[in-house]
């Protein structure tokens, strides 16, 4: 009888250890109560020489069940963050990545040499939704 008890308890341990998950769910994060979706930016990514003056391609991959409205790009340069750029939508979706992939210019500012800057790519959908990421950079 004892056996029984032990494996009773064993699996009441279970169940109430297993009910203080909390399992993460895509839409809770990406949907509103009205039903309009936030944007997702799977990659950002920067290439080219990181001097000053060079210009470089920041790469973001991204996926929308809203309309894309444009892609923002910030620079947080010696701690100052000022706009770079404002792209308006254009179609760019890739079958390979199952989703659209922008390249955006950053001319890199004088006097960051040595420094890091930080870009920020702001996707904002028509419905006025917005997700962004930022990369952290090193210049040479």
């Amino acid at each position: 009888m004892k056996k029984y008890k032990n494996i009773l308890l064993l699996v009441l341990i279970g169940f109430s250890l297993s009910s203080c998950y909390k399992e993460e769910y895509f839409l809770d994060d990406n949907v509103t109560s009205d039903g309009f979706h936030y944007p997702v930016i799977q990659l950002l990514s920067v290439d080219g020489n990181l001097t000053e003056g060079s210009s470089v391609n920041v790469m973001v991959q991204y996926f929308s069940n809203d309309p894309v409205k444009e892609l923002v790009l910030y620079a947080i340069e010696n701690g100052v963050e000022s706009l770079k750029s404002t792209t308006p939508y254009v179609y760019s979706y890739d079958a390979e990545a199952s989703a659209e992939i922008m390249t955006l210019n950053y001319t890199v500012a004088a006097g960051t040499s040595g420094t890091t800057v930080t870009l920020k790519v702001v996707v904002l959908t028509e419905n006025g939704l917005s997700k962004e990421k930022t990369v952290k950079i090193d210049i040479l």
